[in-house]
Order: structure tokens, then sequence, then C-alpha cells
């Protein structure tokens, strides 16, 4: 009888012992999704008011339809908006042509800036919206990584250094439109005062507009992915910090492995992500840098 009994116990412990491991895990599960929200939700905001992502901001939830529409046919206008002028400046430089270098390799700049923001912000178009019916890449990686079994180094991320990121980049956006500005006013030498657009009021409009889209498109990307960088650099390391500490959450080599994986997992996901918008810039940025020690 107190055999039985004493096994009653015991199984009543482990049941007790299973219930608040699954509680406090269900609670680090919450906690990581809010803190991982809070990281991305600013930076997501910014970037879908600047035309670069239609896609839920929450994290947590589904955009509803009706808005989702509507911000996907806002970022569908900037983004036309963003090509146009490219547009611009590759047929002003071809109609300038090699006449005057100065003026040649001033367009030949304007070009590829131009370009390197249209495409910027064409890959972030189709890799980053989280949708209803479809998964993004950036979903998929939110998802993996909310799913990681690490349950410290989340917060890693310094809120304060995020929003002074986003400062900064809206600083360089209004300093960059005001510049153009300038340009035009004094020197007359915006891109839509070459031929054939002739200085026509609607053209110059037109590219101070989506010049400064263009400024948020060639540096919030990259917010985005500083953020996810320190967020991936805090869960290896706490990884790191389990095995070398012999830490007591460390149950056994195989949770290890599986912990391991998973964030071998997370990082493929985000260089399915960056990689591209990674080569896009790199890539201009090299011809850009030839250009001007040229």
């Amino acid at each position: 009888m107190t055999q039985v009994h004493s096994l009653q116990l015991e199984d009543m412990h482990s049941e007790i012992t299973l219930t608040n491991a699954n509680m406090r895990e269900s609670g680090n599960g919450h906690l990581r999704r809010r803190e991982v929200s809070c990281t991305f939700r600013p930076i997501l905001r910014l970037m879908k008011l600047t035309g670069e992502f239609y896609g839920d901001v929450t994290i947590e939830g589904n955009l509803e339809a009706s808005w989702s529409v509507f911000s996907r046919l806002y970022c569908g206008l900037v983004l036309l908006g963003q090509w146009f002028i490219v547009v611009q400046a590759v047929t002003s430089l071809f109609f300038e042509g090699l006449a005057q270098m100065s003026t040649f390799f001033f367009l030949l700049i304007f070009s590829i800036w131009y370009l390197q923001s249209a495409v910027v912000n064409t890959i972030c178009f189709f890799i980053l919206p989280k949708g209803q019916k479809r998964q993004s890449r950036l979903g998929k990686f939110i998802g993996s990584l909310l799913e990681t079994t690490c349950n410290g180094g989340v917060n890693a991320c310094n809120m304060y250094k995020v929003y002074s990121l986003l400062a900064l980049v809206c600083l360089y956006a209004v300093f960059n439109t005001v510049s153009l500005t300038l340009l035009d006013y004094y020197r007359s030498s915006l891109i839509s005062r070459f031929r054939p657009w002739d200085g026509l009021l609607i053209y110059r409009l037109i590219n101070l507009i989506f010049c400064a889209f263009d400024a948020f498109a060639w540096s919030l990307p990259f917010t985005l992915l500083y953020a996810s960088c320190k967020l991936l650099v805090a869960l290896l390391e706490n990884l790191e910090t389990k095995i070398t500490t012999g830490s007591p959450d460390v149950l056994s080599i195989e949770s290890l492995r599986k912990e391991h994986s998973k964030l071998c997992e997370t990082v493929a996901l985000a260089d399915e992500v960056f990689s591209l918008l990674m080569l896009a810039t790199v890539g201009l940025d090299v011809l850009l840098i030839c250009i001007n020690f040229y």
C-alpha cells in the first residue's frame, strides 16, 4: 500500500513538473513574440509608410483584406514612380550623350542610384510581405525565429539603437530631398531639367517626390538587416554560453544539437531574405565607386 501511494505521488509530481515546464515554455514563447514584435514593428511601419512593405506589421496576426489591397496599391504606385524616374534618367543620358563628359557622368551616377533604389524596392515588394494566404521569406524567417528553443538573448537588440537608426534614416531622406530641391532651384541640374523633359514642372515634381522614396528604399531595408543580425547574434551567443558554462537548462547533448540545428535553419532563412538585397546594393555600389574614382 505504501509503495502504491509513493508511486502515485511520483506520478503527480511528474505531471506537475511537466505542466510547469509547459507553462514556462508558453510564457517564454509569448515573451519572445513580444520582444521580436517590438524590434521589427517600428521598422516595418516606416517601410509601410514609405511604400516598401504592404504586409502585416503586428507579427502576431494577419492584415485585413481591405487594408492589404489598399497597402498593396500604394506600394505598387511608389514602385512605378521609382521606375519612372529611372526611365527619366536613362532617357536623358542617351539624349545628352557624350557631348559633355561632366553631364554624362552626372546623369550616369544618378541613373545608377535610381536603378539601385528601384531594384531594392522591387525585391522588398516580393520577398518581405507577410500575407494571409502565402507566407513570404520574411514571414518564414520570423516564424523560425519565434520557434527557437533559446529562452534568452532575444531582447539584446537595443530599441534605442533601432529608433536612433530610424531617426537617422528620416534625417537622411529629408537632407537628400532638400539638397536636390536646392540643386534644382539654384543650379537647374535636376534630371528632369535635361532633354527630353526640358524642365517641365510636373516632371520636376515627380522626380523630387520619388527621390525622397528612393532615399528610404536605399536605407530602410538595411535597418531591418541590422535588427535581424543583432537578434541572431544574441541567440547564437546564448547557445554558446549554455555550452561553455554548463547551464542547468541543458538537458542533454541531443537537445543542444536540436537547438543548434534550429538556429542554423533560422540563419539560412535570414540569408534567403537579405542575400538578394545585398547582391543588388553591393553590386551597384561597386559600379558607383568605380565611376566616382574615375
